[in-house]
Formats: structure tokens, C-alpha cells, sequence
């Protein structure tokens, strides 16, 4: 089993929530370190980058812990490795409401593409319902 932290559209009740079928760790975490969370482009794409000065912020998500199928669909959804796309890394993450810190896989988003694309939202500490109703496939 993997522990991945989602903090866009695989969250629970999120658009690509149908990719993660894994089993949700009890109540909300946060990464451990500062990162910039972007709304990015016409797909309006939730964008997690390393923050380059003190704008981060200690994002908001969810953990799961998956089998090696999951990690798969999701590797393909977010497009690991391809270029300008995603990567999947080991980050600290911690219990919300404080507690132990665990590593947990997290999908970076490429940073140059922020320079190619319209940022429509950002840096942001959450990914909020009202910003999950802007992606396109919300809409359907």
C-alpha cells in the first residue's frame, strides 16, 4: 500500500474522485513544508509547485492509503513524466489538527508551465469546492 496526499481534483467529491479508490485517512492534512497551489488555465487545473518565497502556504488535502492499481490509474490521470505535466514525489505531511508527520506521494505540477498558461486563481492554501466547480469536467 502507498499513502498519497490529493489535494485537487482526486479529493473526495472532487471531479476525478472516481480515479482514487483508496481508503481515506480520517480527517484533513496539510503538507509540512510551504507550496504554491495554482488554478491554471482554461482547464482551470489545480497546480502544486514548491513555493519560491514566503507566498506558500501549508496546503490543505487528503490521505489515502492505495494499492498499486490506484497508483496507477492516477499516475496515467495526472500524466506523470509527460512534458509540462505532473511528477509524483515523497512529501511530509502532518494531521490537520496537529500530530505525527508521515511521508506521503504527491503530484507536483510542473513549474514552467506557469509561465505558459493563464493562472486563474493562486497561490491558494485549499482546493475549495468553489474553486473544484470550475474545472470543465464538474461542469458535465
Amino acid at each position: 500500500m502507498h499513502r498519497i496526499f490529493v489535494y485537487g481534483s482526486l479529493k473526495e467529491g472532487c471531479c476525478n474522485f472516481h480515479v482514487n479508490r483508496g481508503r481515506r485517512v480520517t480527517g484533513s492534512f496539510v503538507t509540512q513544508d510551504r507550496y504554491a497551489l495554482y488554478i491554471l488555465g482554461d482547464e482551470n487545473l489545480p497546480w502544486l509547485v514548491p513555493a519560491e518565497d514566503s507566498s506558500g502556504f501549508a496546503v490543505v488535502g487528503q490521505l489515502f492509503e492505495v494499492d498499486n492499481p490506484t497508483l496507477a490509474a492516477m499516475d496515467e490521470l495526472e500524466r506523470v513524466d509527460e512534458p509540462l505535466w505532473y511528477r509524483r514525489v515523497l512529501i511530509p505531511v502532518q494531521p490537520q489538527q496537529g500530530g505525527d508527520t508521515r511521508d506521503a506521494w504527491v503530484y507536483l505540477g510542473n513549474t514552467e508551465r506557469l509561465r505558459l498558461e493563464t493562472v486563474k486563481a493562486g497561490p491558494v492554501a485549499e482546493y475549495t469546492a468553489e474553486l473544484a466547480a470550475r474545472h470543465p469536467l464538474a461542469m458535465d
